[in-house]
């Protein structure tokens, strides 16, 4: 018995009173309830009735009408027929419908037909009315997209869900490869909305539905009429509504253009970067980037074929991480030191925003007693003018300091992000997969130079802890544990001998490779915040000219270095190059020949003094280096010298 509008059970005590009523014994129900009848041959309720008739174990079948049975005409002439094969009969509760007599037997033919075309005519009006609901954008039924919830009949972002749909996107740009991207989510912890694994068939579906970038598409499938196979409707019957979308235009477009080409050519992506040192190493003489020969399995420099093992580069590796992971005392004075200098620019800050707001209104009541004649125009120019210079210096020197304060900030969050890749490497190194080995080694090093002698490791963060990255920019550093000395005002409170002691923690051959050793004294709040009054208006450079001058310089090294392949300024230059583009005349040689052998520098200090005097050289808009430029690229050597640290 299938229900109607009753419940089953009100079905079921009809159809037992009307079988009391003819005097026959119910010996099964079969519940048909809930269930399709537009094919109902396939149910295992209606294969077991089947079989009971074939095996004798019923009679006849009581049912409420022919429509509530099936509605295919074909299906009911087949049970019809296997009732009347096997001498059972059809009983419907609603409809004069006997199959024991011929007349019954037509009329039962007669009402199939009747109950196939109600469900067609049914299934009809259906389909218009959803293309009419897709047409409003209303639901169509069924749960939200994932990524999205139903908030009131409007499809919203799912707060869950959203940033998980849209690492997907990040993940397949960044990765090209459908399984990778499943395994990283998996391993990660995220998945479907049934709690079941990602798959490539699930990714694909949700990286090609534009309801990703905000198009809501509907009315694009239709049913073939085969249990869940369906197939797409042409494009100009599809139907687009905008919603908040997940991720950009582009983004999604960028991995409509990955599928397709995946998809036209059949070609995975090629394993890109296998190597954990592949992009970060480099031959120290010819400046170009070491390839890993799978043959020889070593690292080997295209020009000059400078080779190294992957074991001896490995191991070098993981000493100079092993040495800077050991070094707790000069990195936790370094977290120190950043941390107080954070605070002291976050004291500045406060003090020139508080100065500033002062001028402003002082400027602003100067305004209105001119304007209100109050205060005659000579008298308005007299105290305007210097305050409105000193308010301009306030704004200027605050969009310094807070540049200065990002960068301390974001060096702070990089550093402890190397030291956190550093931890993993040291305890994992051995366990980890190329590919997890190169994603490590890209958060802590920056470059990689392979000298004949010597290989030279840079982490990424040296150069917010008194190391240098590649290109000798400089960060400053204390000259003792507490800070203080050489402080014109504070007094050092560090023990005899404790300053040289410190000063000793940074190696010769790391000196060697910063560019600019400058000892700089703080600066008075007072001649800071009223330069006018000290007379520094007129003597101090102003910083537009400055960034002209910068720009102009890094312009013109741009042009020197066109034909060379990623050497874009003087720091990057091969000392083989440093000989041709830094030339001295004989009173510079002699220069620097003294200096050197005073200052006992090394012969990489050598081509650091070269690289800086050409670049003071650039500043200054001359084609060749002269004495002064050499003699001021010498005075930032301060940290080789014999004294410095000595008072």
């Amino acid at each position: 018995m299938q229900a109607q509008s009753d419940s089953p059970e009100i079905h079921e005590k009809r159809a037992r009173a009307h079988a009391n009523e003819k005097g026959w014994k119910v010996v099964d129900i079969y519940h048909l309830e809930g269930l399709s009848g537009k094919e109902i041959m396939p149910y295992s309720e209606t294969q077991r009735m089947l079989k009971d008739i074939e095996r004798g174990h019923i009679e006849a079948l009581v049912f409420s009408k022919i429509a509530r049975l099936s509605r295919n005409t074909v299906e009911l002439l087949i049970i019809s027929e296997h009732f009347r094969k096997n001498n059972a009969d059809l009983i419907a509760l609603d409809e004069p419908i006997d199959t024991t007599t011929p007349s019954g037997r037509f009329f039962f033919t007669q009402r199939s037909g009747m109950a196939q075309w109600e469900r067609e005519e049914i299934s009809s009006r259906v389909k218009a009315s959803t293309k009419a609901r897709a047409k409003m954008g209303k639901s169509l039924g069924g749960q939200a997209p994932y990524g999205y919830t139903w908030v009131n009949k409007v499809l919203e972002l799912d707060t869950d869900e959203a940033p998980v749909r849209k690492y997907m996107f990040e993940l397949f740009k960044k990765h090209k490869r459908k399984k990778t991207v499943c395994r990283i989510l998996n391993e990660e912890g995220y998945r479907t909305r049934k709690g079941s694994h990602f798959s490539t068939a699930t990714l694909t579906r949700l990286l090609t539905d534009t309801i990703a970038k905000g198009k809501r598409r509907m009315y694009y499938t239709e049913s073939l009429g085969n249990g869940k196979q369906w197939k797409m409707k042409p494009k100009d019957q599809w139907v687009f509504h905008d919603v908040p979308p997940i991720v950009s235009d582009g983004l999604f477009d960028e991995v409509q253009d990955i599928i397709e080409e995946q998809t036209r050519t059949r070609k995975k992506p090629r394993q890109r970067f296998v190597k954990p040192f592949t992009g970060f190493l480099y031959c120290e003489d010819c400046n170009e980037k070491m390839v890993y020969r799978t043959q020889i399995t070593k690292y080997t420099c295209p020009k000059c074929f400078l080779k190294i093992t992957k074991d001896d580069l490995e191991n070098i590796f993981l000493g100079e991480l092993k040495s800077h992971h050991e070094s707790h005392a000069i990195q936790d004075s370094m977290v120190q030191s950043d941390k107080q200098e954070l605070q002291l620019l976050d004291e500045l800050l406060s003090t020139l925003n508080k100065k500033k707001s002062e001028l402003s209104v002082k400027l602003e009541r100067l305004v209105e007693l001119n304007v209100s004649g109050e205060l005659p125009t000579e008298g308005f120019n007299h105290h305007y003018e210097p305050s409105f210079a000193q308010y301009k210096q306030i704004e200027e020197t605050l969009l310094f300091k807070e540049s200065e304060r990002d960068s301390l900030v974001q060096n702070m969050k990089e550093s402890s992000t190397m030291n956190e890749s550093i931890d993993r490497i040291l305890n994992r190194w051995s366990a980890m997969s190329n590919v997890e080995q190169r994603e490590e080694v890209k958060n802590s090093v920056w470059r990689i130079n392979v000298g004949k002698r010597d290989i030279e490791v840079t982490l990424i963060t040296k150069k917010a802890n008194a190391l240098l990255s590649l290109n000798g920019v400089k960060k400053g550093t204390h000259e003792c544990p507490c800070g203080y000395y050489n402080h014109p005002e504070k007094e050092c409170v560090c023990a005899p001998g404790a300053v040289q002691k410190y000063l000793n923690k940074i190696s010769g051959p790391l000196m060697d490779r910063i560019d600019l050793h400058v000892e700089v004294t703080p600066v008075k709040l007072d001649e800071l915040m009223d330069p006018i009054d000290h007379g520094h208006a007129q003597s101090t450079e102003n910083s537009v000219d400055i960034r002209a001058r910068v720009i102009t310089a890094r312009e013109l090294q741009t042009e020197r270095f066109s034909e060379h392949r990623d050497i874009n300024a003087n720091a990057q230059m091969p000392s083989n190059m440093v000989k041709q583009v830094c030339q001295l005349d004989s009173a510079c040689q002699t220069l620097l020949k003294t200096a050197m052998e005073k200052l006992n520098l090394s012969a990489r200090a050598y081509d650091r003094i070269l690289k800086v005097s050409r670049t003071i050289a650039d500043l200054g808009g001359k084609d060749n280096i002269t004495i002064e430029h050499l003699a001021e690229a010498i005075q930032y050597r301060s940290l080789d010298r014999e004294s410095w640290g000595m008072g």
